[in-house]
């Protein structure tokens, strides 16, 4: 085979590049969408986040990086291990078809942060027939006066997007989001709760501005999901 090979005509194996190439730029694209159909991006409402045993669900990359690394020592887990189970209320990218979802979330710092709402929107991707949470991915959100989710403030506050594309825009939430700013240091108020986003009366911010879920998707398609190579 190897003699045939070298034998061909220096005509025939150009040829042959160009077809290499197309079949290379065809399955990468069918990774790319492959990574897309996976992932799902909804408004979910909290039904129950319980701590599990790290060992029992394998799956983080830090777990993957030790095997590698340290095949023959002792494991060491460094995030920690949480079985969630939400209602679907919206699907905002690829659909849901049940009504609620279980996926585990890794997280470093502990308890995930989107936990501490009722309502979130959040990124989780397929894998076989489980799901896992898109690490520390979410929007806290709010019900809006017609009836949309939305979250109040910057968008861009806690992201590294190099371009920006979406801009906040007024939002009535059916009931006043509301945040108690007195234990933050003045900078961090100034930050996290500016003008014109919210207005500060006392020790509460009030939220004015902010972005609907479709907007929210769009800023971590453009950011960190395309970072991780989803997109």
């Amino acid at each position: 085979m190897e003699l045939l090979i070298l034998t061909l005509p220096l005509k025939n194996i150009m040829n042959r590049i160009p077809l290499i190439f197309i079949i290379i730029l065809i399955l990468s694209g069918c990774k790319t969408q492959t990574e897309q159909e996976r992932l799902y991006v909804f408004v979910g409402e909290k039904i129950s986040v319980d701590e599990v045993d790290p060992t029992t669900v394998d799956k983080s990359w830090e777990t993957a990086f030790e095997n590698i690394f340290r095949p023959n020592k002792k494991r060491i887990y460094r995030d920690e291990a949480f079985k969630c189970k939400y209602r679907v209320v919206q699907n905002v990218f690829n659909r849901l078809t049940t009504d609620t979802v279980e996926f585990l979330a890794f997280d470093h710092h502990g308890i995930p942060a989107f936990s501490d709402y009722q309502h979130a929107l959040l990124y989780i991707s397929k894998d076989g027939s489980d799901y896992y949470h898109q690490k520390y991915q979410y929007n806290a959100v709010y019900l809006t006066d017609d009836n949309r989710w939305a979250s109040p403030g910057d968008p861009y506050l806690w992201e590294l997007n190099t371009s920006k594309s979406v801009t906040a825009v007024p939002v009535k939430f059916k009931q006043p989001v509301t945040f108690y700013i007195r234990k933050y240091p003045l900078e961090v108020r100034a930050k996290w709760y500016a003008k014109p986003y919210y207005t500060v009366k006392g020790d509460t911010a009030i939220a004015l501005m902010g972005n609907y879920v479709e907007e929210l998707f769009i800023v971590k398609k453009e950011g960190v999901l395309k970072a991780r190579g989803i997109f």
